[in-house]
């Protein structure tokens, strides 16, 4: 029976993408203030063709949640060891959302990590995105967006269907 249900999961393995995300802040003191840097990045892509250093496309960086506009936008990694980054100094936590956008070939829709940067030397959580390979993926339009709240921050899973 438990052989039965491992081919199972073996099984199902091989019919799904994976992405595994890495995201949260370093800080260090800087006079009367903290530099955050907010960090995210792609730690493995499983069950596709795309490269990690390839499966997101762009960051926007948002340390004022209540207006559209982001406050930065990285269009590549920053960091070989944090990928994307920005850094940003105040005398206190701020929350800090980056919506993630990915290449095309994954079908994912953008993911909006709703994140507020914290005090500790370094933070970093896990966020695992798994989407049907084949047919079934990628029926999203660009417009799509999906939220992660991250405060506390925590790691997840994201399943999307088909």
């Amino acid at each position: 029976e438990q052989r039965e249900f491992l081919s199972q999961l073996q099984l199902l393995r091989t019919r799904v993408t994976r992405l595994v995300l890495e995201y949260g802040n370093t800080s260090a003191a800087q006079g009367s203030k903290t530099a955050y840097t907010t960090f995210v990045r792609a730690v493995l892509v499983e069950g596709s063709a795309c490269d990690k250093s390839k499966a997101i496309t762009k960051v926007e960086f948002n340390i004022n949640p209540g207006y559209s506009k982001p406050t930065e936008t990285a269009k590549e990694p920053k960091s070989k060891s944090l990928g994307f980054a920005f850094e940003y100094a105040m005398a206190r936590p701020y929350p800090c959302f980056m919506t993630v956008h990915f290449v095309a070939a994954l079908g994912l829709p953008k993911l909006q990590i709703e994140f507020e940067v914290q005090e500790e030397a370094k933070v970093a959580r896990r966020i695992v995105l798994q989407t049907p390979s084949g047919d079934g993926a990628g029926g999203w339009r660009p417009s799509d967006s999906v939220t992660f709240d991250a405060v506390p921050p925590r790691s997840g899973w994201i399943r999307y269907s088909a």
